[in-house]
């Protein structure tokens, strides 16, 4: 995910500069478009190859850090990829989620649904991990992880449903979205006390996606 911001954002900064082609060398330019979207789709397809932590058999069967950093991996890279707010990726991206194998031994809940909005399958991945102990030495990636996940949690005024089905869901949403947006700023606090800058640089980064990804949809960024 820091290899496609990087040549996400670098590739947006020279769509918005002017180069006098003589005067700059080759070096300087922005990676061309064909160079970005290659690098992005081998990203995507590597991601969606991923097996879920609910199919059995594989290293990171039930792994839950693993499943969760997955979920919100594909949120974004939906995102960007289509250049859409996360919390329509989240609904873009659904199918990516696999429901545990009728002969695994995970019990099934309502994240296991693969019609379930990504953001209520990343939640239910969350609360199998060890979120008291902030993931221990993975702070930095749990931030991360609530940060796309609260984003995304918003629910988008693209999904027509019924009006009492609206409602339940909305209802949900929010209550996913204020867990995801109250572990983040738990970890926020740990995490800026230690390591100030790179906090800081990780949410300004976090933000130029939205704001950039915000570029190719009328709504604007979350």
């Amino acid at each position: 995910m820091r290899d496609l911001t990087d040549v996400f954002i670098a590739h947006n900064a020279g769509l918005g500069s002017v180069y006098d082609v003589e005067a700059e060398g080759p070096g300087r330019l922005s990676p061309p478009a064909v160079e970005y979207e290659a690098k992005a789709s081998v990203i995507h397809q590597r991601l969606s190859s991923l097996p879920s932590a609910y199919t059995p058999g594989h290293a990171a069967s039930d792994d839950w850090v693993y499943e969760t950093c997955r979920i919100a991996a594909l949120i974004y890279t939906t995102a960007i990829i289509m250049r859409v707010p996360f919390s329509v990726a989240a609904n873009f991206s659904h199918h990516h989620h696999e429901p545990p194998d009728a002969g695994s031994s995970a019990k099934p809940s309502a994240g296991d649904d693969p019609t379930t909005r990504l953001t209520e399958a990343l939640y239910g991945s969350l609360g199998r991990t060890d979120i008291a102990n902030l993931w221990n030495n993975m702070t930095g990636v749990l931030y991360w992880v609530c940060a796309v996940g609260a984003a995304a949690a918003r629910m988008p005024s693209t999904i027509d449903m019924t009006a009492q089905t609206r409602l339940q869901n909305e209802a949900y949403s929010v209550w996913v979205r204020r867990c995801l947006i109250m572990t983040s700023t738990r970890t926020m606090i740990v995490l800026i006390f230690q390591h100030p800058v790179p906090m800081l640089i990780a949410q300004k980064r976090l933000l130029k996606v939205q704001e950039l990804i915000g570029t190719g949809d009328v709504r604007g960024p979350e």
